[in-house]
């Protein structure tokens, strides 16, 4: 248990250190119990944005165990959250390239987040969507409140194969979050699957 609380006590100590490079160390957070976030000496209230019970760590996290390298994080004041901008893995045996990108709350919790599927090498159809709906139905498995993993997963794989094919992006509502799935195909060939996730309205 001391352990562990060692362990937490640096991971703090690192994300501040980070989060105080990342603003150029010209900018001072503190953040409170209550979830309020002192920017400047400028008290901003809790954040009610994001997806309710998310956590962005989850991604990167997860995705670790596919393979993907560590991320960069920014602090965009303007907008008064943090982002992991494109980061990507590119699968060297099928030349399949997965992407993804997000924005969070000082709090942590997912504001919008995209995941792509990229067809470079332009391998078979059946090779690509299988590829798409594995990277893709794991992405949908972020944790929050409400979450259904399971619908999200039978829904992403009813649609897989028909959002590129001059069909119009699909919508699922779970709990806070909305899906999105879009995707390009050119000339009867996969080009492309994108997820979006983004708290619902």
């Amino acid at each position: 248990m001391k352990n562990q609380k060692k362990v937490f006590a640096l991971l703090c100590c690192l994300i501040v250190v980070l989060l105080f490079a990342a603003v150029g160390g010209s900018h001072f957070l503190q953040w409170y119990e209550d979830g309020r976030i002192e920017v400047d000496g400028e008290i901003v209230k809790r954040d009610r944005r994001g997806i309710r019970g998310s956590d962005y760590q989850a991604i990167p996290n997860r995705l670790e165990e596919l393979g993907f390298e560590g991320h960069e994080t920014l602090n965009l004041l303007e907008k008064k959250c943090m982002k992991i901008p494109v980061n990507g893995y590119l699968d060297e045996t099928t030349g399949i390239h997965c992407i993804y990108e997000m924005t969070y709350t000082y709090n942590g919790e997912i504001i919008d987040a995209s995941f792509d599927v990229i067809n470079l090498e332009r391998v078979d159809n059946e090779t690509f969507l299988k590829a798409a709906e594995n990277y893709l139905g794991f992405c949908s498995g972020l944790p929050y409140e409400n979450n259904d993993a399971e619908q999200v997963r039978a829904w992403l794989s009813e649609n897989i194969s028909t959002v590129g094919r001059g069909r119009d992006a699909v919508r699922l509502t779970v709990g806070d979050a909305t899906f999105e799935l879009m995707g390009s195909d050119q000339d009867g060939s996969c080009g492309a699957r994108t997820l979006l996730i983004s708290e619902a309205e």
